[in-house]
C-alpha cells in the first residue's frame, strides 16, 4: 500500500505530526510512506524511522521568487515527483489551501483531510473525498493521530511516540541549551530572566549554550552570553540535523515556544518549555517525567520558576 501524507509547516506542527507517522507505520508495517513537507523542515521528517520518502516542497522560497526561471523549473520537477507515483491514500494533516492543492494534484485512490470546520481556509476542504469528524481534538498531536485513525478505520491509541532516531544521551553533560529565539515577538522571554537563569546554571557548574537561527537572534545570543559571563557560549550555526544531535547530547534544554524546544521534548530530552504568549496545552513531551511547561497565564514565567524546575529535572537526570 502506498500512502502520501502532507504536513507542510510550521516546524512545531511538523514535529507534532510525527506520532501519526509512527501510528501509520505500526498499523501498516509494509506500507510505502511518502511525506510532503516544506523544504525548511524536511530534515525533521527524515529523523523519523518509519518514513520511506520525503518530498521537500519549496513553497515559501517560490513565493519569494515568483518570476525566476529556477522557481518554475523546481515547480515542474515537484509536480512530476508528486504525480509520478500513484497512491492508495493521500491524507492531508494540514488543512490549508496549499496542502489541499497537493492532495488534489496527487494521483490517489482516496483523498482525506480535516473536517471543513477544522480547515484553516474554506477552499481546502473541497479537495477531499472524505473528511475527518468535526469533534476531533483541537490539540495538534491527538487531532492528527485521530484523523489518521479515521482514515485507516482502525483504533489507534497509546502514548504518543515521535519515532525519532536520536535518543537522549546527555546525562553526564554540562551543557544546557537555551532556546531564546522565536519568530513571534509575543513568545519571547525577557532578557533579564535569561541572564538570571544563565548565571544560576553557571553557579551549578553547568555551561549555558545559547542557540540562534537569525541575525537578530545571534545579536541577542552574544548580548546574553556577555552578560552571563565567560562560561556561557554562543552556539555555532547549525542545521536541524545538527541541532537534533546537539540537543540529544545536552543535559537540559530551556526554551520558549519554538520548534527546537518541541524537538527536544519529542526526543525525550529533559526540557523546560516557557509559554509566554501561547498556551502550554500545545506542549507534548515524549517523556513527561523529564519535562516541565511553565505558563505565566498571560504573563512571563519568572526566573525563580525556571530555577525550581531546573533543580527538579537536574536531580532526576
Amino acid at each position: 500500500m502506498r500512502i502520501l501524507i502532507v504536513r507542510l509547516s510550521a516546524m512545531g506542527d511538523v514535529i507534532h505530526a510525527l506520532p501519526a507517522l509512527t501510528d501509520l507505520r505500526r498499523a501498516l508495517p509494509d506500507a510505502q510512506i511518502t511525506v510532503a513537507v516544506d523544504e525548511r523542515f524536511a530534515d525533521i521528517v527524515r529523523l523519523h524511522s518509519g518514513v520511506d520518502r520525503v518530498m521537500a516542497i519549496a513553497l515559501k522560497r517560490w513565493k519569494g521568487q515568483p518570476t525566476a526561471m529556477q522557481t518554475w523549473r523546481e515547480i515542474k520537477a515537484a509536480l512530476h515527483a508528486l504525480r509520478q507515483q500513484r497512491y492508495d491514500l493521500a491524507l492531508d494533516l494540514h488543512g490549508l489551501n496549499k496542502s489541499a492543492a497537493l492532495i488534489w494534484l496527487a494521483r490517489a485512490g482516496l483523498k482525506i483531510g480535516p473536517h471543513p470546520s477544522l480547515c484553516g481556509e474554506w477552499l481546502a476542504s473541497k479537495a477531499y473525498e472524505r473528511h475527518g469528524l468535526p469533534e476531533q481534538a483541537h490539540l495538534p498531536v491527538p487531532r492528527m493521530r485521530g484523523l489518521l485513525a479515521l482514515a485507516l478505520q482502525q483504533e489507534l491509541g497509546g502514548p504518543a511516540d515521535f519515532g525519532l532516531r536520536h535518543a537522549w544521551q546527555g546525562a553526564a553533560s554540562k551543557d544546557v541549551v537555551l532556546l531564546h529565539g522565536t519568530s513571534a515577538a509575543h513568545k519571547l522571554w525577557p532578557e533579564a530572566h535569561w541572564i538570571e537563569t544563565g548565571c544560576f546554571l553557571i553557579a551549578q557548574g553547568l555551561r549555558p549554550v545559547l542557540a540562534w537561527g537569525s541575525a537578530a537572534e545571534h545579536e541577542r545570543a552574544l548580548r546574553l552570553a556577555q552578560a552571563m559571563g565567560p562560561q556561557a557560549v554562543v552556539a555555532p550555526p547549525c542545521s536541524i540535523l545538527q541541532w537534533a544531535e546537539q540537543l540529544a547530547r545536552c543535559r537540559l534544554v530551556i526554551g520558549v515556544d519554538t520548534g527546537l524546544t518541541h524537538l527536544a521534548a519529542a526526543s525525550a530530552v529533559p526540557c523546560i518549555a516557557l509559554f509566554v504568549g501561547t498556551s502550554a496545552r500545545l506542549f507534548t513531551p515524549q517523556e513527561p517525567r523529564w519535562a516541565r511547561s511553565l505558563d505565566g497565564g498571560g504573563q512571563s514565567p519568572t526566573a525563580a520558576q525556571v530555577q525550581t524546575a531546573a533543580h527538579e529535572l537536574l536531580a532526576l537526570s
